[in-house]
């Protein structure tokens, strides 16, 4: 009987190797990198964004009341897990980079419109009464 090459001998059986497993709701990958799980959390974030979309991007919801439900719900999807994480200078971009996204959005400003008339992020998070990332 042959031993697998992806599996892990223990006591009397096999251990299969996975390349990447949830563990205590953080995705833990084979590299031993925090750039699986930074994603699995963008991607996560964004799903829960897009259900809200039509609370999140209407015209009719105040700000304010965006920006708690954003803070509350989408923020702490995004970041959960994130004092384990051993965070480089790319992955924090791409967590600050989703964040913007999202704070444009909510007011309705698309990048091009934001950078036509120099609107800063912070003056968008200000109306919506949440901080930087």
């Amino acid at each position: 009987w042959q031993i697998p090459a992806s599996s892990i001998p223990i006591a009397s059986g096999f251990v299969p190797f996975s390349a990447s497993f949830k563990y205590l709701g953080s995705n833990i990958h084979h590299s031993l990198s925090d750039a699986h799980d930074v994603q699995q959390r963008i991607t996560s974030a964004g799903a829960i964004f897009g259900s809200l979309k039509s609370t999140l991007c209407a015209r009719h919801v105040q700000l304010k009341l965006k920006g708690k439900i954003y803070r509350t719900l989408v923020v702490n999807i995004l970041l959960y897990g994130c004092e384990a994480w051993a965070l480089t200078g790319e992955l924090r971009s791409q967590i600050v980079a989703f964040h913007r996204q999202c704070v444009r959005r909510m007011n309705r400003i698309t990048l091009k419109h934001s950078e036509q008339h120099r609107i800063s992020t912070a003056s968008l998070e200000k109306k919506l009464g949440i901080s930087d990332i």
